[in-house]
């Protein structure tokens, strides 16, 4: 299975949005928003571009990895 795939899946089940907030600005760079449940909107301070390069990472790729992170974060919980 693919990894990225199960951890998005993952995040689905268990009610967490990972999304980008487009900025209205000249170049496309986003912001990444969560939601756990009914909580309220978490917007990070953090500006991505669309994709990685040299500097910085790319807002999907980030999503993809704040994905992973939740799944971890529940998987280690749980086997406390």
């Amino acid at each position: 299975m693919d990894i990225d795939k199960l951890h998005r899946e993952w995040c689905i089940r268990n009610e967490i949005k990972i999304y980008p907030i487009r900025l209205t600005t000249a170049s496309e760079s986003y912001k990444i928003g969560v939601t756990i449940g009914n909580d309220s909107e978490e917007k990070g301070d953090h500006v991505y571009p669309v994709a990685t390069n040299k500097v910085t990472i790319g807002v999907y790729d980030k999503i993809k990895e704040m994905q992973q992170y939740f799944y971890d974060l529940n998987k280690i919980t749980n086997t406390k």
